[in-house]
Parts: C-alpha cells; structure tokens; sequence
C-alpha cells in the first residue's frame, strides 16, 4: 500500500517536469516556422527578380534614377544652406505659387503691344520647364512638368488669338508643341519609379523599429493639421506591432509582402506601357479598375500591413481600417487622367498652330484634319480621352470648332 502511493505522488512530478521541455521545444518549432518563412521569401523574391530582370525591368534606384553631378550636388547643398537661412514664417509658407507667373498671360507674353517675337522668346523660356528635369523619372517630377505644360498651353492660347504670326513663327510654336509629345512616353518609367519608391519604404520599415517609423512621419501630418487622435488611430494599435507584430513581420514575411506587391503592381505597369500605344484615357481607366476588381488578398493576409502606417494608410477624417477584399496600392489615376487630359490641350494647341499655318497658304482652313497630313504635319492631332483624332468641324465664314470628348469620353 505504501509503495502505491509513493507512485502516485510522482506522477504529477513527472507530467510537470515535461512542461518546460514541451515550452521550449513549441519555440525551438516556432523559430524554425519563421526561419522558413523568412528563406522562402528570400528566394521567392530573388527568383521573381531575376526573372522580370531578364524581361528588361528595372528594380534596382541606380539603374533607373542617373548618377547626381557633382554641378547638381554643390546646387542641392547651397540651395539646402540658403533656405535654412530664411525666415522661419517664410519656410512655414504654404501658400500658392501662381505670383511666380504674375499678371495676365497676354501681358506677360508682350501681347500687349504686338511684340511677337518677344512673345514666342516668353513661351519658349516657359516651354523650358516642362523639359526640365526631364532625366528625373519621379511621379513628382513628372506631374510638375505636367502642370507646368497646361500653364504653357492657357499661354499659347492667348498667344494664338493675336494676328500677324508668319509661317516661320508659327513652325516654331508647332515645334514646341512636337517636343511636349514625348511626355507620353515618360509615363512608365514614373510607375516603375513608383514601384521602386515602394519597394525602399517597405525594407525601410523593416530595418526600423516601428515607433521609429511612426516618429519619422507624425510630424510632418502634424504640420498639415491632421489631429494627433487621427495620426493614432492610423498607427493603432501601437503595443501590438511595437512589439510583436512588426518584430515578427520584419523577421519573417517583409519579402514576401514585397513579392505580393511587385507582382500585383505589375499589372499597372503593363497598363501604363500599353496606354503609350493606344493613347486612351478611357482604355486605360478601364485597365486599371480591372485590375483593381480582381484583386485577391493574400494567404493569409493579416501576415502584411498591405498599407505601410503613415506612408500608403494616410491618417484623416475618412481614414478607415482596410477591409480583407479591399485594393491596397493607390492606383495614382488622378494623375494619369490630368497627364492625359494636359498632353489632349498640348495636341489641341498643336492642331490650332497646324490650321493658322494652312489658313496663310490656302488662305481658309481645312475642310478635314487628315488635310494637315502630311504638308504641315506627320500625323493627325490625337484626343488623349478616347484615343480617336479631335473633334473638328468647319463654319461658314471660315471658322472652325476643335474638340475633345472630354473626361467622360462622350460625345456629343
């Protein structure tokens, strides 16, 4: 009777001493887990990168951004050192830039008093800045030059209703106009510039800790007015990705939320190339939101941010927390619209610069737009909306009517 229960009383011993062994060997599993997790996306993403590489993308800052000369560099360091130099209500200004261009467009352009030539020198400088920075592929950069070419073109016209213009003169304005169509061409590269900017946030995060990356960004929605309520509800829930969540994600699943990324951007991308070819806002739209509708999150989804906090989740009074089905990635169609919207005003100007130059050698315009082909120009003037040739319709007494169908792509 004795010995029996001797052996019972070691029983629980036993089963505790096991606990420890079970804890460990759970962790020692759980590390391995991630340990795999991490190598599987280390080679997933290598292998994606070696392909699309070998397809002729770039994925690399160097090999898409040029080299800064050292002309730019001491350009960049004075103008740093000027503006710290500035008053501080100065360097607070956020304000509107339109003083850079002051009084009316005619005035501004020696409109006023018939002086053409000089007329032709103001928008020639103004044409400048759409070509500036033109080897930056930025989205940034692009849409500046992009503003700037729909400033240029409200200029031209103005410039176009004055009479006296020569063939000569008119053949350079048509020139300035040619040279805008290569703006087209520089769309892609800004969306691989984007993919590459995306790819740098999401490995910036991973080498950081994630209070970090709150701090760095914080300040600057704060500057903007955003409340600190809305900047925390948009980083929530703190403790939670402090400590384990972003540890855990940075360890394990960054190169694979990366690889999710890349091929889902891809698709954009591809539309951004093809619109080069048909030249339609309307098709490209179009692209886009079928691309965006047949979006499926990933296995496992809640292993991602999807939205970087204070970077792609951008903290305000309509911010709200993704949904599982729900498209993560801006698709920036705000500015491929306005870029094609600008670059449709660019053909329209150009198509009215075609027409003065008919109007002095047949002395009436051109019963067809065709008829400017190929005499005065290569192709027929294209509307960026839909991709078809402008709208253009002849009146008695020798007017015309020039159109787009606009951003809804209709008409009439």
């Amino acid at each position: 009777m004795s010995i029996q229960l001797k052996h019972q009383d070691r029983a629980p011993k036993t089963r505790r001493s096991r606990i420890p062994g079970f804890l460990l060997l759970f962790a020692l599993l759980f590390v391995a887990l991630l340990a795999l997790e991490r190598l599987r996306g280390q080679w997933a993403l290598k292998v994606w990168a070696k392909e699309m590489t070998a397809k002729g993308e770039i994925l690399e800052t160097k090999k898409l951004w040029p080299p800064a000369s050292p002309e730019m560099t001491d350009f960049t360091r004075s103008l740093s050192n000027a503006v710290h130099k500035l008053p501080q209500r100065l360097c607070s200004y956020a304000g509107e830039i339109s003083p850079i261009v002051p009084g009316p467009a005619g005035k501004w352009l020696n409109l006023h008093n018939h002086n053409l030539p000089a007329a032709f020198d103001d928008l020639a400088a103004l044409e400048r800045f759409v070509t500036a920075g033109e080897d930056d592929p930025g989205l940034i950069n692009l849409m500046i030059r992009i503003a700037v070419l729909g400033i240029t073109i409200d200029v031209m016209w103005d410039a176009l209703q004055a009479e006296g213009w020569t063939d000569e003169q008119l053949a350079a304005l048509q020139e300035l106009c040619q040279q805008n169509r290569n703006l087209l061409s520089q769309l892609p590269r800004a969306i691989d510039a984007v993919r590459i900017s995306h790819v740098s946030d999401v490995e910036w995060f991973r080498r950081h800790a994630y209070n970090e990356i709150i701090a760095r960004d914080e300040p600057v929605f704060a500057s903007f007015g955003v409340q600190g309520a809305e900047i925390e509800r948009a980083a929530a829930p703190r403790l939670w990705r402090q400590w384990i969540f972003h540890p855990l994600w940075s360890f394990a699943w960054a190169d694979q939320e990366k690889l999710v990324y890349l091929k889902d951007w891809q698709k954009h991308i591809i539309a951004l190339r093809k619109a080069t070819s048909h030249g339609s806002w309307k098709q490209l739209h179009s692209d886009l939101a079928n691309n965006e509708s047949s979006y499926h999150a990933p296995f496992c989804a809640w292993r991602f941010y999807r939205r970087l906090p204070l970077r792609d989740d951008i903290p305000g009074p309509d911010w709200h927390a993704i949904k599982a089905g729900e498209y993560p990635y801006a698709s920036f169609s705000r500015a491929w619209s306005t870029s094609l919207h600008n670059l449709t005003l660019n053909e329209m100007a150009l198509a009215a610069v075609a027409i003065k130059r008919y109007e002095l050698r047949h002395h009436m315009p051109p019963s067809t737009l065709a008829e400017l082909s190929p005499e005065i120009l290569k192709d027929a003037p294209r509307d960026f909306m839909d991709g078809n040739t402008l709208i253009y319709q002849t009146h008695l007494g020798g007017t015309f009517t020039l159109r787009s169908v606009g951003g809804d792509c209709v008409w009439p």
